[in-house]
C-alpha cells in the first residue's frame, strides 16, 4: 500500500478525504491528456579524467579518439573503473590495459555486449 506500511485493519488507512484526492488528482490528469509520472532525473555530474590516464591517452591518438566518441555512460565505465584501483599498480595496470582497449575502438565491457 506504498508510504501507508502494513495495513492490518480499516483503522490503519488514513481518512476518507486523504484517500479521495490522492485518487483524484491523478484522475485528472489523465483526463487533460497529462501523464502522472515522476520527475526526471538530473544527469550525473561528470568524473574528470586522471593525469595519469590523460597523460597515457596522449601516445594513442587512436584511443583519445575512441574515448571522446564514447557516450557519457561508457566513457564513465573506464573513469570509475580506473579510479576505483586501490593501489598504484592496480590502477596503472588497468589504465594500460584501457588504453589497449579504446585503441582497438572497444567499450569497457565489450566482452559482454552481443555484436
Amino acid at each position: 500500500m506504498g508510504s501507508y506500511g502494513k495495513i492490518a485493519s480499516l483503522g490503519d488507512l488514513p481518512a476518507d478525504a486523504v484517500l479521495v484526492a490522492k485518487l483524484q488528482d491523478p484522475a485528472k490528469a489523465v483526463a487533460e491528456g497529462r501523464k502522472p509520472g515522476r520527475p526526471k532525473k538530473s544527469p550525473r555530474p561528470d568524473i574528470p579524467v586522471p593525469e595519469d590516464f590523460a597523460a597515457a591517452l596522449k601516445g594513442s591518438p587512436a584511443a583519445q579518439a575512441t574515448l571522446d566518441k564514447l557516450a557519457p555512460s561508457h566513457r564513465r565505465e573506464y573513469l570509475e573503473w580506473i579510479t576505483d584501483a586501490k593501489q598504484a599498480a592496480t590502477r596503472e595496470r588497468r589504465i594500460a590495459q584501457a588504453v589497449e582497449w579504446l585503441a582497438e575502438g572497444k567499450r569497457r565491457n565489450w566482452k559482454y555486449e552481443n555484436r
